[in-house]
Protein backbone atom coordinates (compact mmCIF):
# COMPACT_ATOMS: atom_id res chain seq x y z
CA UNK A 1 0.00 0.00 0.00
CA UNK A 2 2.87 2.39 0.85
CA UNK A 3 4.53 1.63 -2.47
CA UNK A 4 1.31 2.39 -4.35
CA UNK A 5 0.98 5.71 -2.52
CA UNK A 6 4.57 6.63 -3.44
CA UNK A 7 4.00 5.72 -7.09
CA UNK A 8 0.75 7.69 -7.15
CA UNK A 9 2.50 10.74 -5.64
CA UNK A 10 5.23 10.58 -8.27
CA UNK A 11 2.71 10.19 -11.08
CA UNK A 12 0.63 13.07 -9.76
CA UNK A 13 3.66 15.38 -9.79
CA UNK A 14 4.63 14.29 -13.30
CA UNK A 15 1.10 14.75 -14.63
CA UNK A 16 0.83 18.16 -12.92
CA UNK A 17 4.02 19.32 -14.69
CA UNK A 18 2.78 17.94 -18.02
CA UNK A 19 -0.58 19.64 -17.59
CA UNK A 20 1.17 22.94 -16.94
CA UNK A 21 2.91 22.81 -20.34
CA UNK A 22 1.26 25.01 -22.96
CA UNK A 23 0.00 23.23 -26.05
CA UNK A 24 -2.42 23.64 -28.89
CA UNK A 25 -4.45 21.05 -30.75
CA UNK A 26 -3.06 20.83 -34.29
CA UNK A 27 -5.55 21.42 -37.07
CA UNK A 28 -6.24 18.34 -39.21
CA UNK A 29 -4.34 17.94 -42.48
CA UNK A 30 -5.98 19.56 -45.50
CA UNK A 31 -4.72 19.67 -49.08
CA UNK A 32 -6.89 22.30 -50.78
CA UNK A 33 -4.93 25.58 -51.04
CA UNK A 34 -7.57 27.88 -49.53
CA UNK A 35 -8.20 25.45 -46.66
CA UNK A 36 -4.43 25.17 -45.97
CA UNK A 37 -4.11 28.95 -45.87
CA UNK A 38 -7.07 29.33 -43.52
CA UNK A 39 -6.05 26.44 -41.27
CA UNK A 40 -2.38 27.43 -40.91
CA UNK A 41 -3.15 31.13 -40.48
CA UNK A 42 -5.83 30.47 -37.87
CA UNK A 43 -3.63 28.06 -35.92
CA UNK A 44 -0.59 30.33 -35.92
CA UNK A 45 -2.54 33.45 -35.00
CA UNK A 46 -3.85 31.51 -32.00
CA UNK A 47 -0.25 30.54 -31.17
CA UNK A 48 0.97 34.14 -31.36
CA UNK A 49 -1.85 35.26 -29.07
CA UNK A 50 -1.13 32.55 -26.47
CA UNK A 51 2.68 32.47 -26.37
CA UNK A 52 4.26 34.37 -23.48
CA UNK A 53 7.92 33.70 -24.34
CA UNK A 54 9.98 32.87 -27.38
CA UNK A 55 10.27 29.26 -26.22
CA UNK A 56 6.48 28.95 -25.96
CA UNK A 57 6.08 30.51 -29.41
CA UNK A 58 8.42 27.89 -30.89
CA UNK A 59 6.77 25.00 -29.04
CA UNK A 60 3.21 26.05 -29.82
CA UNK A 61 3.96 26.84 -33.47
CA UNK A 62 5.56 23.41 -33.83
CA UNK A 63 2.45 21.81 -32.31
CA UNK A 64 0.15 23.82 -34.58
CA UNK A 65 1.98 22.80 -37.78
CA UNK A 66 2.63 19.18 -36.92
CA UNK A 67 -0.21 17.74 -39.07
CA UNK A 68 0.13 20.07 -42.05
CA UNK A 69 3.93 19.99 -42.12
CA UNK A 70 5.21 16.95 -40.17
CA UNK A 71 8.63 17.53 -38.62
CA UNK A 72 10.96 16.52 -35.82
CA UNK A 73 12.32 19.95 -34.85
CA UNK A 74 11.17 23.53 -35.19
CA UNK A 75 13.18 26.69 -34.55
CA UNK A 76 12.91 30.42 -35.03
CA UNK A 77 16.30 32.06 -35.51
CA UNK A 78 16.06 35.79 -34.88
CA UNK A 79 18.64 38.33 -35.98
CA UNK A 80 19.91 39.96 -32.79
CA UNK A 81 20.69 43.69 -32.65
CA UNK A 82 24.46 43.16 -32.54
CA UNK A 83 26.00 42.47 -35.94
CA UNK A 84 26.42 38.82 -36.86
CA UNK A 85 24.57 37.61 -33.76
CA UNK A 86 21.60 35.30 -33.66
CA UNK A 87 19.06 34.27 -31.06
CA UNK A 88 17.33 30.90 -30.97
CA UNK A 89 13.83 31.69 -29.74
CA UNK A 90 13.48 28.17 -28.35
CA UNK A 91 16.02 29.16 -25.68
CA UNK A 92 14.11 32.30 -24.64
CA UNK A 93 12.36 31.47 -21.37
CA UNK A 94 11.23 35.04 -20.78
CA UNK A 95 14.61 36.66 -20.20
CA UNK A 96 17.59 37.64 -22.28
CA UNK A 97 19.49 34.85 -23.99
CA UNK A 98 22.96 34.82 -25.38
CA UNK A 99 24.99 32.28 -27.27
CA UNK A 100 28.29 33.01 -25.62
CA UNK A 101 27.29 31.88 -22.11
CA UNK A 102 28.55 28.29 -22.24
CA UNK A 103 30.54 25.85 -24.40
CA UNK A 104 27.29 24.36 -25.73
CA UNK A 105 26.08 27.83 -26.61
CA UNK A 106 29.27 28.53 -28.59
CA UNK A 107 28.64 25.33 -30.59
CA UNK A 108 25.09 26.51 -31.25
CA UNK A 109 26.34 29.91 -32.45
CA UNK A 110 28.69 28.16 -34.88
CA UNK A 111 25.87 25.89 -36.07
CA UNK A 112 23.59 28.89 -36.62
CA UNK A 113 26.32 30.71 -38.54
CA UNK A 114 26.90 27.64 -40.75
CA UNK A 115 23.20 27.22 -41.46
CA UNK A 116 22.45 30.93 -42.02
CA UNK A 117 25.48 31.24 -44.31
CA UNK A 118 24.04 28.46 -46.48
CA UNK A 119 20.55 30.03 -46.49
CA UNK A 120 21.94 33.34 -47.74
CA UNK A 121 19.41 35.91 -48.90
CA UNK A 122 16.94 33.46 -50.44
CA UNK A 123 13.27 33.51 -49.46
CA UNK A 124 12.99 29.75 -48.98
CA UNK A 125 15.55 26.96 -48.90
CA UNK A 126 15.08 23.20 -48.79
CA UNK A 127 18.10 21.16 -47.71
CA UNK A 128 17.87 17.45 -48.48
CA UNK A 129 20.73 16.53 -46.11
CA UNK A 130 22.59 18.83 -43.72
CA UNK A 131 25.68 16.61 -44.05
CA UNK A 132 25.89 17.46 -47.76
CA UNK A 133 26.31 21.17 -46.95
CA UNK A 134 28.54 20.49 -43.91
CA UNK A 135 26.03 22.09 -41.53
CA UNK A 136 24.42 21.10 -38.21
CA UNK A 137 21.10 21.81 -36.56
CA UNK A 138 21.57 24.56 -33.95
CA UNK A 139 20.77 23.39 -30.43
CA UNK A 140 21.74 24.83 -27.06
CA UNK A 141 19.81 23.39 -24.16
CA UNK A 142 17.95 20.58 -25.92
CA UNK A 143 20.58 18.62 -27.82
CA UNK A 144 18.60 15.34 -27.91
CA UNK A 145 19.04 13.96 -31.37
CA UNK A 146 20.15 17.22 -32.96
CA UNK A 147 22.92 15.34 -34.77
CA UNK A 148 20.33 12.98 -36.32
CA UNK A 149 18.49 15.77 -38.11
CA UNK A 150 19.01 15.62 -41.86
CA UNK A 151 16.57 17.61 -43.99
CA UNK A 152 15.53 21.20 -43.40
CA UNK A 153 13.10 23.66 -44.91
CA UNK A 154 13.81 27.27 -43.98
CA UNK A 155 11.73 30.36 -44.76
CA UNK A 156 12.93 33.93 -44.41
CA UNK A 157 11.25 36.01 -41.68
CA UNK A 158 10.57 39.62 -42.69
CA UNK A 159 8.65 42.45 -41.11
CA UNK A 160 7.90 45.46 -43.29
CA UNK A 161 10.47 44.28 -45.83
CA UNK A 162 13.19 44.05 -43.14
CA UNK A 163 14.94 40.75 -42.54
CA UNK A 164 14.36 39.56 -38.95
CA UNK A 165 15.45 35.92 -39.06
CA UNK A 166 14.61 32.42 -40.22
CA UNK A 167 11.89 29.85 -39.60
CA UNK A 168 13.65 26.46 -39.69
CA UNK A 169 11.88 23.12 -39.69
CA UNK A 170 13.83 19.85 -39.65
CA UNK A 171 13.32 16.12 -40.01
CA UNK A 172 15.51 13.14 -39.23
CA UNK A 173 14.65 11.75 -42.66
CA UNK A 174 16.84 12.68 -45.63
CA UNK A 175 14.98 14.63 -48.33
CA UNK A 176 11.80 14.73 -46.22
CA UNK A 177 10.36 18.07 -47.35
CA UNK A 178 8.67 18.40 -50.75
CA UNK A 179 7.76 21.37 -52.98
CA UNK A 180 4.20 21.22 -51.56
CA UNK A 181 5.65 22.07 -48.12
CA UNK A 182 7.17 25.32 -49.42
CA UNK A 183 3.86 27.20 -49.42
CA UNK A 184 3.10 26.15 -45.84
CA UNK A 185 6.58 27.18 -44.66
CA UNK A 186 6.30 30.57 -46.41
CA UNK A 187 2.86 31.20 -44.94
CA UNK A 188 4.03 30.20 -41.45
CA UNK A 189 7.00 32.56 -41.79
CA UNK A 190 4.76 35.47 -42.81
CA UNK A 191 2.37 34.92 -39.91
CA UNK A 192 5.10 34.39 -37.31
CA UNK A 193 7.15 37.37 -38.50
Amino acid sequence: LRSLHRVAAQLANTFRRLAAQPWVVPHPFVDEHAAVTASVSDALLDVVARARTGAELVQLASDALTNQLPHDRFELIAAAPAPERWTLLSTDRGGATTFRASPGAVDAADAVDELVHHLGARELVRVADLRAIDARWPAVSDRRGADRLRSVVAARLETGGEFVGWLCIASEETDWFRPDDDAVARLAARVLS
